[in-house]
């Protein structure tokens, strides 16, 4: 029987059309036995169970007797495609996007090469495919590496970060990404900005608050260099914002790998007891610190007092509020009085600088504490404890506060040995002295703003305290 060039479909055929229109039904073997024709196209099946174009093939001349085997060549059980991306890996190239395309569709006629039905491997499917990128990836480079799936079910998440798909950078995206944290999804998110053009600036403050960012410019012009001056500048205060952030947004991931806790909390999450929080759905938690109001200038301030992270106006929570954004600035940002947040200093790419200088904000409320996580960011160390904790802990009683930088605990390759912290702390008024280790210093500044600040050395990995009074 003469054979004909294998054709690799994207869905689930079910017949073909001859030249002239009449419809051939496939055969359930899936190999097609065609008499003397011209192919046009195949048909499938989309999602809604409905007939549909899935491939042209303009000019395929099928001989008398011809076989067309739709999907490629018998099942192997041996690998090919992942031997076939350790060639990309070894040129440079440190993960992949995967898409899961129509493997999420339901192929009721597929029957796998180990025996089971697509019944029992549907699901099992979305776990599989991420499982054995990580361990190629793994066992290939020894390094982790940065792969995405845009699908997936429970136990996903062990394997590969996410996103939530085809579904944009608007509100559908917001729902998912609250949806995703609580169903054990930690580092998530979407196609940043792909929104009407009123929007696009909301959409990338929603995004910049994401675990992990997708600006979604493979087919759209999302560079900043397309924006006009001030849309411009506003962009690229929110990425340097960001990359500022970063000791502060890796250490919720790697509290999350070790507790299950996401980065984007919900609120009826990180507020279980305050009933007004259960729907809330266009704002919240960005790690313990950070409330972020998506798409809307209405907000809910939980208990509390509340600084708006532009402005630094304190805010009593407990009610709702309708709050002016900032002229250059997409979206409401808070953080909750108590608050300490450490920063890296300006870089272009993570890595540029050594983390041997840390900007740490606080805003004293009663005792507060943030313990920061690091690791060497590369290895697979810290499976085995290769991680260091730092504790920061404030107490405000009257007109003192006092700022502690606990010893490191715990260590891993490549740490820094020691560490200047640049303090900015929130005072309403001006302290008469500030004291480190009991000893009162003079290289300090009060500014217009109601911050002092002032530098911390721990070169010893010793305990060392401020005291502001």
């Amino acid at each position: 029987m003469t054979k004909v060039a294998a054709i690799e479909t994207k869905g689930l055929c079910i017949g073909y059309l001859l030249k002239g229109g009449k419809r051939k039904v496939v055969h359930e073997d899936l190999n097609l036995q065609l008499v003397s024709g011209e192919v046009t196209c195949l048909l499938g099946l989309n999602g809604a169970g409905k007939s549909t174009l899935l491939r042209t093939l303009c000019g395929f001349q099928l001989p008398l007797g011809g076989e067309i085997r739709l999907m490629g060549k018998p099942l192997s059980g041996q690998e090919h495609w992942m031997d076939h991306l350790k060639n990309f890996v070894d040129n440079g190239v440190d993960g992949f996007k995967m898409d899961p395309a129509r493997t999420i569709d339901e192929h009721p006629n597929f029957k796998y090469y180990n025996g089971h039905t697509d019944k029992e491997m549907h699901n099992l499917n979305q776990i599989l495919l991420p499982k054995q990128m990580y361990k190629m990836m793994r066992e290939h480079t020894g390094l982790r590496s940065w792969h995405h799936y845009t699908a997936g079910w429970s136990g996903t998440q062990h394997w590969s970060a996410s996103t939530s798909g085809d579904n944009g950078g608007g509100r559908t995206a917001l729902f998912d990404q609250l949806n995703l944290g609580m169903s054990g999804f930690l580092n998530t998110s979407c196609d940043v900005m792909n929104v009407n053009k009123d929007e696009e600036l909301q959409s990338l403050h929603f995004g910049l608050f994401l675990p992990w960012v997708q600006i979604n410019s493979w087919y759209s012009l999302h560079q900043p260099f397309y924006f006009p001056e001030k849309e411009k500048k506003m962009y690229r205060d929110y990425v340097k914002l960001r990359y500022a952030l970063m000791p502060y947004i890796y250490s919720a991931a790697l509290e999350g790998a070790q507790t299950g806790m996401p980065i984007v909390r919900s609120m009826p999450l990180m507020f279980p007891d305050d009933r007004k929080t259960d729907d809330m759905v266009y704002q919240y938690m960005f790690g313990q610190s950070f409330l972020v109001g998506i798409f809307s200038d209405s907000i809910y301030l939980p208990k509390g007092n509340w600084f708006d992270f532009w402005t630094g106006e304190k805010l009593a929570g407990g009610r709702e509020i309708k709050h002016a954004i900032p002229d250059n600035r997409a979206g409401l940002l808070f953080v909750r009085e108590g608050a300490i947040i450490p920063f890296q200093k300006d870089m272009q790419f993570i890595g540029e600088e050594p983390l041997d200088t840390l900007m740490v904000k606080v805003f004293p409320k009663d005792v507060s504490s943030y313990t920061m996580y690091e690791d060497d960011g590369k290895t697979y160390d810290y499976e085995n404890g290769a991680i260091a904790t730092t504790r920061f802990e404030c107490k405000q009683s009257e007109r003192i506060v006092e700022f502690t930088v606990f010893p490191v605990e715990g260590s891993y390759n490549g740490m820094c040995k020691a560490r200047t912290y640049e303090l900015e702390i929130d005072a309403p008024q001006r302290p008469s002295e500030v004291l480190v280790n009991n000893v009162p210093i003079m290289d300090w500044q009060y500014g217009d703003d109601h911050k002092v600040r002032f530098s911390l050395h721990q070169e010893n990995n010793e305990l060392i305290k401020a005291m502001l009074r």
